[in-house]
């Protein structure tokens, strides 16, 4: 039984339809048994590696996943380990390209009439990693101020994420953008929402903000339904 469409599936994959696949790090641990995950009629696979990069993830898929002959649509939910290991935006993009390569070499192997395709998901900005502006009037400004020797990554992460969507865009491909996660859009530049006053929407796991990495599960269904989209968009393409 499917956890994902929640209906019965062969245990041999058939090879003349596409396969649906989320290639994820912790981003999205732990959904395909929730008991609110939402219910589709498309079915898609995720493989999770809690911790893991994106050559980490291109390497389960080389070595787990490519056996069968079938057409692969694959949306990445990784890079953000990439940016906490200390990894340049030069090697993350070239890891990014070598997961699509593959992914493309996959389908000229297997002579599909329509290639199969990795679109990327932009990163997140969690408070861990990210010092933003200021948030308006919170409970407790000084939770909010990075502590002396804070590596601020936004600049990476923010790089990495233009160049996300370049090369979605190069393949004319839909981006789920998981940046717009917990912040405001000002003028002025990102501003991460509050979640730690009294009755505030929980946004990330943790509760000392520069230990914010992790989506609450709540969140982590709602990105479900985006991935749903993303999916639905590219196949119309």
């Amino acid at each position: 039984m499917c956890p994902i469409c929640h209906v019965l599936e062969s245990p041999v994959l058939n090879n003349d339809i596409s396969r649906r696949l989320i290639l994820s790090d912790s981003t999205l641990y732990g959904i395909w048994d929730h008991p609110n995950l939402p219910q589709y009629s498309s079915h898609f696979d995720i493989e999770c590696i809690v911790g893991g990069r994106i050559k980490d993830l291109t390497r389960a898929l080389e070595r787990n996943l490519l056996s069968s002959k079938g057409r692969l649509e694959v949306i990445l939910v990784a890079g953000i380990h990439n940016v906490e290991y200390g990894d340049s935006i030069t090697t993350i993009i070239e890891q990014i390209k070598e997961l699509k390569d593959l992914v493309k070499d996959h389908s000229i192997r297997h002579g599909h009439n329509v290639p199969g395709y990795v679109s990327v998901a932009t990163l997140a900005l969690p408070p861990k990693l990210c010092s933003l502006r200021l948030p308006e009037n919170p409970t407790n400004l000084q939770e909010w101020m990075p502590k002396p020797g804070f590596i601020n990554r936004y600049p990476v992460i923010n790089q990495v994420n233009i160049e996300i969507k370049k090369i979605n865009m190069e393949d004319s491909l839909a981006c789920l953008n998981i940046h717009m996660q917990g912040i405001k859009m000002l003028k002025a530049g990102p501003q991460h929402k509050v979640d730690t006053k009294k009755g505030a929407a929980k946004i990330w796991k943790e509760k000392k903000v520069f230990e914010k990495s992790h989506f609450t599960m709540e969140n982590k269904l709602k990105l479900i339904k985006y991935l749903e989209n993303t999916f639905a968009t590219n196949g119309r393409k």
